[in-house]
């Protein structure tokens, strides 16, 4: 009877290990994910610039220097974003993708210098925007 009693023993105790490790494997519930935070400072919500049929979208922005402005093609139509005037893009010296951008490509540049300057698409020159640095 006494190895009766060992061996029940041993089955608690190894059910009690059973229990008590199915807690620390238990799936772990997921914290949920947060949004960003959005901006009221119109500035922050400046730093991307679309290309949408019709144009370019927001036409105009104003940033801090030091900002980087991403312009984005939304569109089929090819986007070559550069530095007025058509065709020497010379208003801003660096301002110029140098390629086409094809539909969701995009394009980066950082506005280091206080100022207007004018942009186009160079595929259709008529297609103006500007940013502000102030």
């Amino acid at each position: 009877m006494k190895n009766h009693s060992h061996v029940t023993k041993l089955i608690s105790l190894a059910a009690g290990v059973i229990l008590l490790g199915q807690g620390c494997f238990a799936p772990r519930p997921t914290p949920p994910v947060q949004a960003p935070p959005t901006s009221s400072n119109p500035s922050d919500a400046g730093r991307f610039v679309e290309y949408v049929n019709g144009g370019f979208s927001p036409n105009e922005i104003q940033i801090a220097p030091g900002t980087t402005v991403t312009f984005v093609n939304k569109t089929s139509q090819p986007l070559w974003v550069a530095s007025d005037p058509h065709p020497a893009h010379t208003n801003l010296a660096g301002f110029d993708s140098k390629t086409v951008l094809d539909q969701g490509e995009s394009y980066a540049f950082t506005f280091e210098n206080v100022g207007k300057w004018d942009f186009h698409n160079h595929k259709s020159p008529g297609v103006k925007g500007r940013v502000i640095v102030k």
